[in-house]
């Protein structure tokens, strides 16, 4: 198993305890998870997107925003880039700038998730669900 496998499982472990609402589990494989991906070399968009993620749930916005910042350095409008850092600037407290890039989301949805990403197809059906929280967002802010 790779370093990178080995931090995608832990990722994955998670995400199903979050999606299971196991804050216990979730915080005590986190620092794992996170300690996992900083063992990987060049992360590529899909690990920087783990890491955000994983920065979000571990309460660290500006964490989540450096690793969103890094995918918007090379994909202006790529879609995790634009949640994750809109996520955390809410979560920051800088509403404005979390609209600022929910907008830009749904500015960008329809011809960016028509994109044949490797990313885009392993996370398909969070995009929807992102979405829909910028949606909700944008609408009642």
């Amino acid at each position: 198993m790779t370093k990178r496998e080995a931090a995608d499982r832990l990722y994955n472990r998670v995400m199903q305890y979050v999606s299971d609402e196991d804050s216990v589990q979730a915080r005590q494989f986190l620092p794992m998870a996170l300690a996992a991906y900083q063992r990987v070399d060049d992360l590529d968009r899909d690990g920087h997107y783990h890491v955000a993620v994983l920065e979000l749930v571990n309460e660290n916005p500006s964490g989540a925003r450096a690793h969103a910042d890094t995918i918007l350095a090379e994909e202006p409008d790529h879609l995790f880039g634009l949640a994750t850092a809109a996520q955390a600037e809410m979560k920051m407290g800088n509403e404005r700038e979390g609209l600022a890039f929910f907008r830009r989301f749904l500015e960008v949805y329809d011809t960016e998730s028509r994109r044949a990403l490797p990313e885009y197809a392993e996370h398909s059906l969070v995009i929807p669900a992102i979405r829909e929280e910028a949606l909700q967002a944008v609408r009642d802010p």
